[in-house]
Order: C-alpha cells, then structure tokens, then sequence
C-alpha cells in the first residue's frame, strides 16, 4: 500500500461518495409467453421466408432466463420457415467486446 500512497502523494483525489443504482427489473411470469408477444409486436418475423438462412446473435450480461429467451426465440424463427439458423455468443472481455469463435448450428 505504500508505494500506491507514494505514487499518489502529488495527485490530488476528489472526493468521493457512496452511491446506490437501482434498476427497474419487473419479473415477468410467463417468459416464453412474453418472448413471442414481443417478437410478433416487432413484426421481425414477416422478414424470414421459407428456406431463409438466419443468424441470432446473443448476448446474456444481466439478463435473466437467456436460455428460455434463445430457445423461443429459435423456435420462433423455425416455425417461421428458416432453413438453417447459427448463433453466435458475443462475450464482454476486459472492457471490450470480442466475438466468440465457436458457432453453433441450431437446425
């Protein structure tokens, strides 16, 4: 500890104060119910034709139930037509993003 107090001997340092974020987080009861309402309302799925290929890209930091998300969302996008689906998982990686190299075939 002393060489970091030396280091900022010189340095002024505000001050500081504690404080607390909270973040509106409403639990929703039926996740795959609220997955399909959501996917309808966007409209997203009047895009994908049959035999379309389609990619899902997923990121999961703070979200709760992704499993249960990616799977209706997956089937979703499979009772719409598409031919071949892959995903890709992006990874947050000492403050930067990184895509994952693994790919992973879906249908």
């Amino acid at each position: 500890m002393k060489i970091i107090n030396d280091m900022l001997k010189n340095i002024p340092i505000p001050k500081m104060i504690k404080v607390r974020q909270n973040f509106y987080a409403p639990e929703i009861a039926d996740v795959p119910k609220a997955v399909h309402q959501s996917i309808n309302q966007a409209g997203v799925l009047e895009r994908i034709s049959p035999g379309d290929q389609v990619a899902i890209a997923v990121g999961s930091r703070g979200i709760a139930d992704i499993s249960v998300i990616v799977r209706e969302v997956v089937n979703a996008v499979k009772q719409a037509g598409a031919s071949r689906l892959s995903c890709r998982r992006w990874e947050a990686m000492e403050g930067r993003q990184r895509k994952d190299r693994k790919r992973y075939s879906l249908i």
